[in-house]
């Protein structure tokens, strides 16, 4: 497996969990690099011969290839946010590494804030998984993150974490995280149904139902 992002992470540990419940023994190596080229071996035609940045050859039967993501849907022009305000409509231009280096400077500059990232893919959870462990977010207790993912028109899920619940919250002895919560909103018709969970630890945690009316579409 060829990866170097957070995605590839999550596919090395599922492949990897179900590996050890598998009745076939199966060779599974994690390589840290990237692919510059997949060709057909010349000395076998059922084969791929895959070269990495590296200059290293590997040689497969079958080849999974991950061809990203659509292009990105702009949320707003930077003239429309105040000035107070870190706004990227694209964490990956130029590159990620510099945004979160502007992330990490804000938050120390700020101290207490929120952030909210729009976006239902693993890019999202990337740059989720990245900001929780800037040596800022960690420094700061006060900070919460929100995630939405939009699935239809009729359809949102949302996704948080607030570090000071996880902090103040946490059980003795205990290594699950805390301050994790979800919701999803349903639009029908004129009705607006939201549910919500907040995992406040192990033994802990709270449900909300809200039901809305929108008056405006009489």
């Amino acid at each position: 497996m060829f990866t170097t992002y957070f995605f590839g992470l999550y596919l090395w540990n599922k492949l990897r969990d179900s590996l050890i419940n598998s009745r076939v023994k199966i060779d599974l190596n994690y390589i840290q690099s990237e692919v510059i080229a997949i060709e057909l071996n010349k000395n076998n035609q059922a084969k791929f011969k895959i070269t990495t940045s590296h200059n290293h050859c590997f040689f497969s039967k079958q080849v999974l290839l991950g061809v990203g993501i659509p292009k990105v849907r702009p949320l707003g022009m930077k003239s429309k946010i105040k000035n107070d305000i870190l706004f990227f409509n694209d964490p990956y231009i130029p590159d990620i590494s510099s945004s979160l280096k502007k992330i990490d400077n804000y938050i120390l500059r700020k101290k207490s804030l929120k952030i909210l990232i729009v976006g239902a893919n693993a890019s999202s959870l990337e740059l989720l998984y990245h900001i929780t462990n800037l040596s800022s977010f960690i420094e700061n207790n006060n900070i919460s993150i929100g995630l939405e993912g939009i699935l239809s028109k009729f359809m949102s899920i949302q996704l948080g974490y607030n570090h000071k619940i996880n902090n103040n919250m946490k059980l003795p002895n205990s290594t699950k995280i805390n301050g994790i919560s979800y919701g999803i909103e349903l639009l029908l018709s004129r009705f607006i149904v939201n549910y919500s969970r907040v995992v406040i630890n192990s033994i802990s945690s709270t449900n909300s139902i809200s039901l809305s009316y929108n008056l405006k579409r009489l």
